[in-house]
């Protein structure tokens, strides 16, 4: 399910908690927390990616938070319900979004949209970094993974 960071009041239950995102401190009692992505868009920019440079990805995300790739970023399809109504669809295909070769990567950009984005905009952040980095949340994919280890690898083996 796609999630972004949100600043609540730090009564919220348990279960609403990531240790990773309510550890930032934040003044007046307030803290971040996890919650799913309301209707709208989530627009993706890759440095570098699977697909070159300097490109995006644009999800349309429907009411129940499900997310479906956008064939053109400048004009994505609004989505009000989910596309697919059999019940035989695999849930990961639109509950998440997955970076391809993360290891490959350099920066992605993620940013929220109620409204679609034209050209123009996707054009500015594309352009501007300045602008990118007030408007939108930094991953570097190819650092994300560093000091985990592979299943079955020597490093996560109990150590007689």
């Amino acid at each position: 399910m796609p999630l972004y960071r949100r600043i609540f009041n730090a009564s919220l239950p348990d279960w609403a908690n990531d240790p990773h995102i309510t550890g930032v401190k934040l003044a007046n009692n307030e803290k971040y927390t996890l919650r799913a992505l309301r209707q709208g868009y989530l627009y993706v920019f890759y440095e570098k990616g699977k697909q070159g440079v300097n490109y995006w990805q644009c999800y349309s995300v429907a009411s129940d938070g499900s997310l479906w790739l956008q064939q053109f970023p400048s004009n994505p399809a609004s989505v009000d319900k989910a596309l697919c109504e059999t019940g035989e669809h695999i849930a990961q295909n639109v509950e998440f979004m997955s970076i391809e070769s993360p290891d490959k990567c350099g920066n992605v950009w993620f940013a929220f949209s109620q409204y679609p984005w034209g050209q123009e905009t996707l054009d500015r952040y594309r352009l501007t970094p300045k602008d990118r980095s007030e408007r939108m949340q930094k991953v570097t994919p190819s650092l994300s993974g560093l000091g985990r280890s592979k299943t079955g690898s020597r490093s996560n083996r109990r150590q007689s």
